[in-house]
């Protein structure tokens, strides 16, 4: 019986070296930097020098050509012409609006039949607010690009109905399926290696992000199929800028989610701490936090390294604790232990990590760390929330302190007075 092994990579992110000219902007020849605005009296280029964006009172009515209209006139402030109430937080933060896209492999327990599956949707965040009866206008229809086509110069085609459909649980979401035989036959191009039993196909993809019949962006990924003997392994590799994230120049961006963790019970870290009746984790000062991190990835076995841990209480202070925390690779997951030294009852602690810097997919920006380059750091962070009441240990200790305190007083006004 054929063995079938599938790795799904998701939530990458690869900036290209090179983008086109933003519509909004006119750039220098062969260059993606804005040298201008297209509309210099409605629009303002953003600090990135990557884009226009429409001014107050104006709105993005057309993409391509770039176009800013007038939204409101006079001092009345009313509308010049009747217009949805979402088209501005639509033509304005749909570059801003994050995209996640998955893949795996399902296979049939009964014909032993494997089916490549891609998913897509879009994440909305403080980056992309707007209201749930805007986000549910988005929708994507995908295209994929045929043997052989350059993706420079060739257009996408819509990909066939059969092999897609709507996530209606999922804002723009979309469900892309082939058999594996049809994920050969869709592939734009075939890579092999010396070995003749090795070889990936490339599934290249162009999803339209659309509102009412328009497109309001185009997002591109590849889905590669890699066969070694009998064994296949799936890829989701997106290949579009993630706007709200500074990655500049070619880098791979890994999302928090490549890590999980929880708090534990025990120093052992075997068993994940209890929540109570509201969901919270209650501690007192002077107890220890115990948390287990480890990447969802179980083929991943790059090791992780603490790097910086950071203590924000109630009142939004943020302090790094990392001298007071200390940290163990037991070569599946690290164990980050901290003393809780005060009390508030809502914190929010963020563990940064490192990730062995040998990694060929992961390569990421630069950490805090000065002794690490930008083209090698791995960074991945991972958050916990909890609650550290003042304990009464404490109190006795801070009682028995004011007491002593008053009887050295005491005495040294008793030797005056002698």
């Amino acid at each position: 019986m054929k063995k079938i092994l599938v790795i799904c990579l998701i939530y990458l992110s690869i900036s290209l070296a090179q983008e086109d000219c933003n519509s909004s902007c006119i750039c220098n020849p062969g260059s993606n930097v804005c040298a201008s605005c297209v509309q210099p009296d409605v629009s303002t280029m953003d600090q990135n020098n990557k884009s226009c964006q429409c001014n107050d009172g104006y709105y993005v009515s057309s993409i391509s050509p770039f176009q800013c209209s007038q939204s409101i006139a006079g001092p009345s402030n009313t509308p010049t012409t009747p217009i949805d109430p979402c088209q501005v937080a639509i033509g304005t933060l749909t570059g801003n609006i994050l995209v996640q896209t998955s893949c795996f492999m399902d296979v049939d327990p009964v014909s032993d039949s494997h089916t490549v599956i891609s998913q897509f949707n879009l994440q909305f965040d403080s980056h992309s607010a707007m209201d749930d009866s805007c986000k549910a206008k988005y929708y994507a229809i995908p295209y994929y690009l045929p043997s052989g086509k350059n993706p420079k110069v060739d257009k996408f085609i819509p990909l066939d109905q059969p092999h897609w459909q709507v996530l209606s649980d999922k804002w723009g979401g979309v469900q892309m399926s082939w058999s594996l035989t049809e994920a050969y036959n869709y592939a734009n191009s075939i890579d092999s290696t010396s070995d003749p039993n090795q070889f990936n196909h490339i599934i290249m993809l162009q999803m339209n992000i659309m509102v009412n019949g328009k497109v309001y962006r185009h997002h591109h990924y590849d889905v590669i199929v890699y066969t070694d003997r009998n064994e296949v392994q799936t890829f989701n590799v997106d290949v579009d800028i993630q706007r709200t994230q500074d990655c500049t120049g070619s880098c791979v961006i890994v999302a928090d989610l490549d890590v999980a963790g929880y708090i534990c019970a025990d120093q052992s870290c075997s068993v994940q701490k209890v929540a109570d009746s509201n969901g919270n984790f209650d501690y007192t000062v002077g107890d220890t936090f115990y948390a287990k991190i480890w990447f969802k990835d179980a083929t991943f076995t790059k090791h992780l390294t603490l790097n910086r841990l950071y203590y924000m209480n109630q009142s939004g202070l943020v302090s790094d604790q990392t001298k007071l925390a200390s940290s163990q690779w037991d070569n599946q997951s690290l164990i980050v232990t901290l003393p809780l030294v005060q009390p508030s009852p809502s914190n929010q602690i963020q563990v940064q990590m490192l990730i062995d810097p040998n990694s060929r997919l992961r390569s990421l920006q630069a950490s805090s760390s000065s002794s690490t380059s930008q083209s090698s750091t791995n960074a991945v962070s991972q958050s916990f929330q909890f609650s550290v009441q003042g304990g009464q240990q404490v109190q006795t200790s801070t009682t028995y302190s004011a007491s002593l305190l008053f009887g050295v007083l005491n005495l040294l006004a008793l030797i005056l007075l002698v």
